[in-house]
Formats: C-alpha cells, structure tokens, sequence
C-alpha cells in the first residue's frame, strides 16, 4: 500500500490467482483497447503509440466519460501504472504479477487516489471497485487463460 494512503479510505485492491501464464496476462494489461473487453469500467481505451513509461492515453468509461491517463511505472513483465486525471484528484491504477509457482499465477490490481479532492471521489469509487473488481479480473483470468501466447500476443510484447 502506498504510504501516504489512509487505510480502508483510499486504497482498494483485489488479488485472483490464475492457471494463466504471467506473460499472458501482461499481454493483455498493455494492450489498451482491449481493456474493455475484460473490464466494466472501461467502454474504450487507447494509447498513443507504444505503451511504454511516459505514453499518454484516453480511458471512456461506461458512460462516455472521458478520463486522461500517463503511464507512471512500468516494470516489465511485473507490474504497471497508469494515473488517470479526474477533476481535482488523481486514480492511480496498478497492476502487479505477485506470484508465479506450479503453474499459477497470482496478480493485483490495485487502486488509490490522490489530490486535494480524493475525498469526494472516496465513495463512488470504492464502490465500484468493490462490486466490479472480482468480476473484471475473473474476465481477464479467463480470456488471458484461454488465449494463451500466440503470434499477435508477441509481437505485441516485442516493442514494449
């Protein structure tokens, strides 16, 4: 958890284990526009260029909602984040492989807000976490388990 996070206030995070391969499953969390394939907060997203530490892009969400967004941390193959702006405070979303052994794998995803009006975001977005993060990444385990590794998926991987 981050440091400056009051806990229960501003952090949420779920963690789901996987018989999916860990590089199936950054295939997916770099590829933007897939991410409303497997998330019900996102209706569209997109990325300018590679996803790499700097690229900027656009979450929509469900309602048409328009949310910029920077890749902050980037380890390859670990862990990403990406700070989405929303008016007054800042939704840092994480995504971290925690885990791989006999062939499961653990990962997180994560979220926390920063900024003068993270309060006011507080509520909304807890709940939404709350109801949708299971279901999401249960989603996201199953298409990234059954698509496993295939041609596109790599040479998606090989230009970040």
């Amino acid at each position: 958890m981050p440091p400056f996070t009051t806990p229960g206030l501003d952090y949420f995070e779920h963690v789901e284990t996987t018989s999916a391969s860990p590089l199936a499953l950054w295939a997916w969390w770099v590829d933007a526009p897939t991410w409303g394939d497997w998330s019900g907060w996102s209706r569209g997203s997109s990325v300018q260029g590679l996803f790499a530490l700097g690229s900027q892009g656009v979450v929509v969400d469900r309602f048409g909602r328009k949310a910029p967004f920077t890749v902050t941390h980037l380890d390859r193959f670990r862990s990403m984040e990406i700070a989405a702006s929303l008016p007054g405070a800042t939704l840092v979303v994480r995504r971290e492989i925690v885990g791989h052994t006999e062939g499961m794998t653990t990962f997180c995803h994560s979220a926390w807000l920063e900024g003068p009006a993270a309060r006011l975001w507080r509520r909304p977005l807890r709940q939404r976490f709350s109801s949708e993060a299971k279901s999401n990444m249960r989603r996201l385990a199953y298409l990234a388990d059954d698509s496993g590794i295939n041609g596109r998926d790599r040479e998606r991987l090989g230009h970040i």
